[in-house]
């Protein structure tokens, strides 16, 4: 991600036309929605099943589940935002466009 920051950056893109693209990039986000809604498709029956065992598989799907959702969202939503404000801050006292 940063690689491709950077390279858009030097070719005179603005930081938020660069974070935004990076955001809307249609195979991207569908290669990691598609991951892992196929995992989180696999874990559903082991969650939701019964039968012998099951209460052990379901502590272990359970976890799993809620961690791929965080991931993705962490993935597509928080660490674009976060690198924004950590860039952004630095992107205004390089060209001195700051808030006054």
């Amino acid at each position: 991600m940063t690689l491709v920051v950077n390279t858009r950056r030097n070719r005179g893109f603005t930081l938020i036309e660069v974070i935004v693209a990076l955001g809307i990039i249609a195979t991207a986000m569908a290669a990691v929605m598609m991951t892992v809604s196929a995992i989180i498709a696999g874990l559903l029956p082991i969650m939701l099943g019964g039968g012998t065992g099951s209460e052990v598989m379901r502590r272990i799907a359970a976890p799993m589940v809620g961690g791929m959702i965080s991931a993705t969202v962490l993935t597509l939503l928080v660490i674009p935002a976060v690198f924004l404000l950590w860039h952004g801050s630095q992107c205004e006292a390089e060209t001195g466009t700051g808030r006054e």
